[in-house]
């Protein structure tokens, strides 16, 4: 990814924070159509019909050392 971005920010000559910045922007503005966009612009994953709660959240960090 970083050789990814170091070569867009060396293409349009702007530092990589810059083209990181840019590249970030545009994707928060992009939208399916005839979808809402989601909180803070980002879509959220579709449900699995689970329901997350604080217990399995706090077992599945226990388990991977989180």
């Amino acid at each position: 990814m970083l050789a990814l971005l170091r070569e867009m920010a060396r293409r349009h000559r702007v530092s990589m924070g810059k083209e990181a910045s840019r590249l970030i922007r545009l994707a928060l503005q992009r939208t399916t159509p005839g979808k809402e966009p989601g909180i803070a612009g980002f879509e959220p994953f579709p449900g699995e019909g689970r329901i997350v709660t604080d217990d399995l959240v706090e077992r599945l960090r226990d388990e991977e050392g989180v």
